[in-house]
């Protein structure tokens, strides 16, 4: 699009050129146009070209300009679909599980995701779900995170609905470790520690011990201090995965 908005219009203007020059010429030499008042018509038509060009180079800028302007405006009145209260209790360290009663959601209205889910998931152990694309699997780690809330019913920890807890305490006893992980382009170490920047360098060694990448840091020329390269590209996929599972 920017070539054409440069070149067909260029190309305009030079027919429009080469038939005021061809045309002017004849009216000149057969006497029906003065020399002066050709030059000074042409010389007007050569000031307006140069307008018009420069107008023209601007133009795609303009237009990205506009495009790039409505993404952020965009961002910038988003509205988160929670609402939080700045002065909730904190919620305690989990002992019992989490308890999703009766919850529905859509995001669409009228075509909901999940329709009157009910389910415990135990403190201790494992709980696996399952299930075919577009069934609510990640649906269902939003509304438990609180990304979102149900339109019914209620996500509770060990009982306390999340929607009237203290969020940030609620994020600080998750972890979250998707298939295609992000790291930051600066230590090992600091992949590691992110949002528990406080931690020593023994709990930081056991969370990848348990995640099983200790001996592979260990190895590497400046162990924890090797740097992460191109957001991760620079280790494995398998190593990118334990050591976001050591973070988390």
């Amino acid at each position: 699009i920017n070539s054409h908005l440069h070149r067909f219009p260029a190309l305009a203007l030079s027919l429009v050129q080469t038939l005021i020059l061809g045309y002017g010429g004849y009216l000149t030499f057969s006497g029906k146009l003065s020399l002066g008042n050709y030059l000074a018509f042409n010389s007007l038509f050569m000031v307006i070209i140069h307008s018009l060009t420069i107008l023209i180079s601007v133009t795609p800028g303009i237009i990205s300009g506009r495009v790039s302007l409505a993404r952020v405006n965009e961002l910038l009145d988003y509205k988160p679909r929670v609402e939080l209260n700045d002065h909730s209790p904190q919620l305690p360290a989990i002992t019992t599980g989490i308890h999703l009663d009766n919850v529905s959601f859509s995001y669409t209205p009228g075509l909901p995701v999940l329709k009157k889910l009910q389910f415990t998931i135990p403190a201790n152990g494992y709980t696996v779900i399952v299930g075919t694309s577009g069934a609510g699997k990640s649906t269902i780690l939003q509304l438990m995170l609180r990304f979102a809330d149900p339109d019914e019913g209620k996500v509770c920890y060990d009982g306390a609905d999340i929607r009237y807890v203290d969020y940030s305490s609620l994020l600080k006893q998750t972890g979250i470790v998707f298939q295609d992980t992000f790291l930051l382009n600066t230590t090992i170490r600091d992949n590691i520690c992110i949002g528990h920047s406080e931690a020593s360098e023994q709990e930081i060694i056991e969370a990848a011990r348990l995640a099983e990448i200790h001996d592979t840091i260990e190895r590497f020329p400046n162990g924890y201090d090797s740097k992460v390269q191109h957001q991760g590209g620079s280790l494995s996929g398998g190593q990118r995965q334990r050591i976001a599972i050591a973070r988390a």
